[in-house]
């Protein structure tokens, strides 16, 4: 897309109206920040106005209304032509990723609460072997607190004889 420093969409390609549901007229006749979700209105337009003062935008997120109601989250690369007055931005739709992302979060968070409270000691390592979650039934067998458990720490409280195989 092309947009003013006025705050309106001068140039957008098909894949806008198939992205987002509106048609180009839609899109056109309304300041582009009505289309951005309130939440996420201030950061975007500080970020245009980063782009004014000739900073080059990278992986930008904000959300997007389309026209059923829903939001998508767009990734934007985006840069100001001054000599044009023109923001020019290329935006990719990264909806999926965010939700996958945000399902991953809660999960975890959710995991990790029901972990603190059960009665085994549970610790968690990442692929090359540092501790990255220890649950308190864990810290309290092992003696160590959770900063001294987390990284490599573990390894010191599993007997010589048996790191090898843990």
């Amino acid at each position: 897309c092309v947009a003013g420093t006025d705050g309106y969409f001068k140039l957008l390609n098909s894949t806008w109206t198939k992205t987002l549901g509106w048609t180009e007229f839609d899109l056109k006749s309304r300041p582009f920040i009505e289309f951005v979700h309130p939440e996420d209105r201030k950061m975007t337009q500080e970020a245009a106005g980063q782009l004014e003062r000739g900073a080059a935008l990278t992986d930008f997120v904000n959300r997007y209304l389309c026209k059923d109601g829903n939001y998508k989250y767009l990734a934007w690369v985006a840069t100001f032509i001054k000599e044009k007055q023109l923001l020019f931005a290329t935006a990719r739709d990264v909806t999926q990723q965010k939700l996958t992302q945000e399902a991953h979060e809660t999960s975890e968070r959710d995991l990790s609460r029901f972990l603190k409270f059960v009665p085994t000691g549970i610790f968690r390592t990442n692929p090359i072997g540092e501790c990255v979650y220890v649950n308190d039934c864990w810290q309290e067998m092992a003696g160590l607190d959770q900063k001294s458990a987390m990284g490599a720490g573990w390894h010191h409280a599993i007997h010589p004889n048996d790191r090898e195989m843990v």
